[in-house]
């Protein structure tokens, strides 16, 4: 940085007698070389500047890159599960954290993209948990591979120490607190300023929730041949996991589920407000959701007259699509229409016979709404000619058929 004007200044240099490297002694993670690079005096042209930014721009970017769980964790992680799938080593491991690292990566990769800087707290939240899983599978592998074993070039020691590497690396400026502080901090901030702080919540307890079953399922099912016989059982390991979801229950939700007693999307479910399969969806039964037709078939023959109605007994309650054709003999004009009710005045799908091919016929259709109580009827009257009465048939019928529709939305005509 610039002292005079607090200006930011990334540009190339090149490593020459100006530069001086100072290897660090390293305890924790000894196959590592590390150096601290100190620069003194050393020229930099124009062509070798990358960026200048302001001080306060330089702290924003270094918030927004340090604040996301990157590309390169991920990478990380997706290697070491191909490494646990392989034979005799942790498959249990990886049936646990794929589905989960790769929900994470969705997650992670959607909050990067929106870089939003309201939301900072809960992309940290997201990679301490990545990097809590990271930890978690690489120690893993190095159990697994030491059972028979580790050579100083085997790829679990170096995943571990890269583990480790990305939780130093992966310290936020201003933040020194450890990474279970920032969580817990983040949260609290988030709280009082009203944010994204229920899904930051939910989203951590999962995270450590699952890193927790992971841990459980490396320590039942990936053990080594070097671990001592009956260290655990089935059973203790069921208590493990047991204790870890009764602690994080409270904060747990639930996004997508393969069969749940109640949901908001799930494949099989009591009561669902999406789902595959449901007993109730939406608060209604499954039958509400079937389409209903009724048939009634008019009596033919009988006594002639001019005018009568047909009732439509047995229809619910609800919206219903119509159709009907009536043959009448002898032939006569007779108007026809359809009433939701026996009082009400509303005429649907109102017709007058027509006759081709010496069969004389009126049919129509339309939307009725029938109320709780009511029956719906078919009118008729004649309205020339003489009496008449439904044609006689064996294989010609005079039919009225209803159809329940979910919903009825009355348009407005125009003459444009």
């Amino acid at each position: 940085m610039e002292p005079e004007t607090e200006r930011v200044v990334t540009a190339l240099v090149l490593v020459d007698d100006r530069t001086l490297l100072v290897p660090l002694e390293l305890s924790v993670v000894p196959g590592s070389r590390t150096h601290r690079v100190a620069v003194a005096d050393a020229p930099v042209p124009d062509e070798r500047v990358l960026s200048v930014q302001t001080r306060d721009e330089r702290r924003r970017s270094d918030a927004d890159l340090a604040g996301d769980a990157r590309a390169h964790r991920f990478g990380l992680a997706e290697q070491v599960l191909l490494e646990l799938e392989q034979p005799g080593t942790g498959q249990d491991v990886t049936a646990t954290g794929r589905p989960h690292v790769a929900r994470w990566r969705t997650e992670a990769y959607a909050l990067a993209d929106e870089a939003d800087p309201a939301r900072l707290d809960e992309r940290l939240a997201l990679k301490v948990a990545v990097l809590e899983a990271l930890t978690t599978l690489t120690r893993a592998l190095v159990v697994c591979r030491a059972g028979n074993g580790l050579a100083l070039d085997d790829t679990a020691q170096l995943h571990d120490r890269s583990a480790l590497f990305l939780q130093v690396q992966g310290q936020n400026p201003g933040r020194p607190a450890t990474a279970h502080d920032q969580m817990v901090t983040s949260g609290q901030a988030r709280t009082a300023t009203g944010g994204h702080d229920d899904g930051m919540k939910r989203r951590t307890a999962t995270a450590l929730a699952v890193v927790a079953l992971m841990a459980v399922a490396f320590m039942a099912g990936a053990g080594s041949p070097g671990q001592a016989a009956g260290a655990l059982t089935k059973s203790s390991v069921k208590k493990i996991a047991a204790r870890v979801i009764k602690k994080a229950a409270p904060s747990l939700s639930v996004a997508h589920a393969a069969t749940a007693n109640t949901a908001t999307t799930a494949t099989t479910a009591t009561n669902a407000t999406n789902a595959t399969n449901a007993t109730n969806l939406n608060g209604q039964p499954a039958s509400t959701y079937q389409t209903a037709a009724y048939r009634y078939r008019l009596p033919q023959g009988g006594a002639t007259a001019t005018s009568g109605h047909f009732n439509f007994p047995g229809l619910a309650p609800g919206t219903y699509a119509f159709s009907f054709n009536a043959i009448w003999d002898p032939p006569s004009t007779v108007l026809c229409y359809l009433k939701p009710s026996a009082t009400s005045i509303e005429e649907e799908g109102l017709v007058y016979t027509t006759t081709n091919g010496g069969v004389t016929s009126c049919a129509s259709s339309g939307i009725v709404v029938v109320a709780a109580g009511s029956v719906a009827r078919l009118q008729w009257g004649v309205q020339s000619g003489g009496a008449t009465r439904i044609y006689t048939s064996g294989n010609e019928f005079s039919t009225v058929s209803f159809v329940k529709v979910d919903s009825l939305t009355t348009g407005t005509t125009t003459t444009n």
